[in-house]
C-alpha cells in the first residue's frame, strides 16, 4: 500500500513542475478523496481518544500496512523500517538504500524537497488526518543512512505546517 501510493504520487510530483499550487492541490484532494462515511466513522472512532491515544492508533494503523513485514521496501531508494508513536507523533523510520547515495547532493536535496512538499499536500488533503492534526497529532518521517544510528534527515507534517502550506480548515 505504502509502495503503491509513492508510484501513483510520483506522476503528481512531476506533474507539479508545470502546475500551478492550487491545480497541485486540487490534483491531490481528488486522489486522496475520501469517503465521507469513511470520515465520520473515522471521526467517531476517534473523537475521545487523547491525542497521544491517537498517535498510538495511527502508528498501529499505519504498521498494519506493512503486513507483519519486518521492513518493507518502498522504491529504489527507500525501505520503511518502523512505525511507532512517540507522545503526539506518529513517527516513521526509513533506511536509504545505496542508490540514494550514489545520487549526486544536488539531486538528493531535490528528491528530499519533493518528498517534503509531497508529504505536506498528502497529509494536508486527507481529511482524517485533517481531524487528527486539530487534535495535536504530528507526523515526524526519520531518513536514515545508517538505519537506525544514522539520520541523514527528518520531514514533518503539522498542522502548521498544513496552513502555511495554504490548505484550510
Amino acid at each position: 500500500m505504502l509502495k503503491n501510493k509513492l508510484v501513483i504520487v510520483l506522476p503528481l510530483l512531476l506533474a507539479g513542475c508545470t502546475m500551478s499550487n492550487s491545480q497541485l492541490k486540487r490534483a491531490y484532494a481528488n486522489h486522496y478523496y475520501q469517503d465521507p462515511a469513511y470520515v465520520a466513522a473515522y471521526k467517531q472512532k476517534t473523537e475521545t481518544m487523547s491525542v497521544n491515544q491517537l498517535a498510538d492508533y495511527g502508528a498501529e494503523f499505519d504498521k498494519q500496512k506493512m503486513r507483519g513485514q519486518k521492513r518493507m521496501q518502498l522504491d529504489k531508494f527507500i525501505y520503511i523500517e518502523n512505525i511507532h508513536s512517540e507522545d503526539n507523533k506518529v513517527i516513521y523510520n526509513y533506511s536509504l538504500t545505496d542508490a540514494w547515495n550514489a545520487l549526486s547532493a544536488s539531486d538528493r536535496l531535490e528528491k528530499q524537497t519533493n518528498m517534503q512538499k509531497d508529504l505536506t499536500y498528502r497529509t494536508c488533503s486527507l481529511k482524517t488526518v485533517q481531524l487528527a492534526q486539530k487534535k495535536g497529532l504530528e507526523e515526524v518521517h526519520n531518513y536514515y543512512t545508517a538505519y537506525p544510528d544514522k539520520i541523514a534527515f527528518t520531514l514533518r507534517s503539522n498542522l502548521q505546517m498544513c496552513r502555511q502550506a495554504g490548505f484550510t480548515d
